[in-house]
């Protein structure tokens, strides 16, 4: 059974008024075996067509004359192969892309239906609905995703999501970046078959909980980790990690940065102070060692009482005076040992 339509009368073909569709942002056409019986006002504006001229013509002139004009190329043959012998079955929309008279470009997705009124038979409803601010806000969209597609694949730092189930435990990664990937040794289908508990050493896994627990609380964390690659070797990492929800669901963001570098640059700087604290320690005893020999040699000399005693007992001083000028360099080694010591462990 075909839809039935009331329309108030009034003015225009077959007194029909449709008062109420002027109104509409949407354009209206009615057609009616073959012959545009009415369009409404925002058809006017959309396509530059006036009502009174379009009234009673052929509809397959109407769509020829007044609306392919506007429609960009795909949108042209579109238009006339659902207005002319396919149509659009109930339910069924077709997107139109053109210009406005004014320049204005629009999007409207085109519908068609059969419509019975009262004893004046069957009509076909066409309806053009303005979906323009849709389209738009889809395209702002559209390129913000890519923005963040950009920014997501072209990061140095490994971004893993994924979700975190009830128990609080992680589930499988959502995504992976092209950063976590290549450090890890996986294809991003692999990758994301995995989940976090896959890429912990194992003595780790039992903190993972503690640690999502800790991270819903906070909202945010940054604590050091080892990452296990494939090939089974162990990467430092700092990660920084934030809780959000996404559908109504726990997800985790974690940027994980490689510090592999910054490890061994502390690990050489680290031997390298416990080389110098070495070195000081066994300089202060080795000039020790040397004034006790200098001792004794400065008491042999002065036995001899000559020439040679003197000569010697003077570069014995002499010797004296050099360590003596070791020694403070060695407190100023020192010092500068415990300086570094305490500020740039």
């Amino acid at each position: 059974m075909e839809p039935s339509l009331t329309l108030a009368p009034g003015s225009g073909s077959d007194g029909f008024g449709l008062l109420l569709t002027d109104l509409l942002e949407d354009g209206i056409v009615l057609e009616q075996n073959g012959k545009v019986v009415y369009i409404n006002r925002c058809m006017e504006e959309l396509f530059g067509c006036v009502s009174s001229r379009v009234t009673g013509t052929q509809y397959t002139d109407f769509i020829r004359t007044c609306i392919t004009p506007r429609l960009d190329e795909g949108g042209k043959s579109v238009i006339s192969l659902f207005s002319t012998h396919v149509r659009c079955t109930p339910g069924e929309c077709v997107e139109l892309r053109g210009t406005t008279p004014g320049g204005l470009p629009f999007w409207l997705e085109y519908s068609s239906r059969r419509i019975k009124q009262g004893c004046n038979g069957l009509y076909r409803l066409e309806t053009y609905r303005k979906i323009t601010r849709w389209k738009r806000a889809q395209e702002r969209l559209s390129r913000s995703e890519e923005k963040y597609r950009l920014l997501f694949q072209q990061a140095n730092d490994g971004i893993l999501v994924f979700e975190i189930a009830p128990s609080m435990l992680p589930g499988r990664f959502l995504e992976v970046n092209d950063a976590a990937c290549r450090r890890l040794g996986y294809t991003r289908e692999e990758l994301t078959a995995l989940s976090p508990l896959d890429i912990v050493p194992p003595e780790r896994v039992g903190t993972i909980g503690l640690l999502m627990k800790r991270l819903f609380i906070k909202g945010y964390m940054l604590f050091d980790m080892e990452h296990v690659a494939r090939d089974g070797g162990r990467i430092p990492v700092e990660v920084s990690a934030h809780a959000i929800m996404m559908d109504g669901r726990k997800v985790v963001i974690s940027i994980s940065r490689d510090v592999s570098e910054r490890r061994a640059l502390e690990d050489l700087r680290r031997k390298a102070s416990e080389q110098l604290e070495e070195n000081i320690l066994q300089f202060a005893t080795l000039g020790d060692k040397v004034r006790n020999n200098l001792g004794v040699i400065m008491g042999i000399a002065g036995m001899l009482e000559s020439e040679q005693g003197e000569r010697i007992i003077d570069q014995v001083e002499r010797i004296d005076q050099t360590i003596d000028q070791l020694d403070r360099g060695f407190l100023e080694s020192d010092l500068v040992r415990q300086y570094l010591k305490k500020y740039h462990r």
